[in-house]
């Protein structure tokens, strides 16, 4: 029997979702143990979506031998509290987000490369709180841009913008 046949013939007997990952995980142990198998083909025959593969593969790869014994789920609660344990701080904590969430941008859309209003206006999409978060994270550099926009464009106005810049910067300082 292939292993397409088996996968549809398991994935129509009553079996639990928590028992098709048990089985991809004991797949992906003997997998990690050098047995020939792929994600692909794991998922495949145990019913599970690729990312739940990758988790586990994951899970192996930074824990090893110490959860190859275990259940899958005690596994992955063991996956989890090891994370925890690895950041100890709430900024630690923010800055692996940050880092994870600019590896994706980095990785995935071309849009970053394009034109800035464009990427702009998609980040808004995303949220409509990120354009006030983003100059509140760095208002020094949104004052830079429009002292340098006003003396591009409006040479004459850039005295009083300047002005007008003091004192929100004074006032942002006070703040802190």
């Amino acid at each position: 029997m292939t292993i397409k046949r088996r996968s549809r013939k398991l994935n129509q007997l009553p079996v639990t979702r928590a028992s098709k990952s048990e089985v991809a995980w004991r797949l992906m142990v003997a997998r990690h143990k050098g047995r020939r198998f792929t994600w692909e083909g794991i998922a495949d025959l145990a019913t599970v979506h690729r990312s739940t593969i990758v988790r586990m593969d994951l899970v192996l790869k930074k824990l090893g031998d110490k959860v190859a014994e275990v259940p899958w789920l005690e596994a992955l609660q063991m996956a989890r509290k090891a994370e925890a344990e690895e950041h100890l701080t709430w900024d630690d904590w923010r800055e692996k987000k940050a880092r994870k969430l600019a590896d994706y941008l980095i990785k995935g859309p071309s849009l970053l490369d394009a034109d800035r209003g464009i990427t702009a206006r998609a980040l808004e999409m995303v949220s409509s709180a990120l354009p006030e978060a983003l100059v509140a994270h760095w208002p020094q550099e949104a004052m830079d841009l429009i002292r340098d926009m006003t003396e591009d464009m409006r040479p004459e106005d850039a005295q009083r913008v300047e002005e007008t810049l003091e004192l929100l910067d004074d006032h942002l300082h006070r703040r802190r």
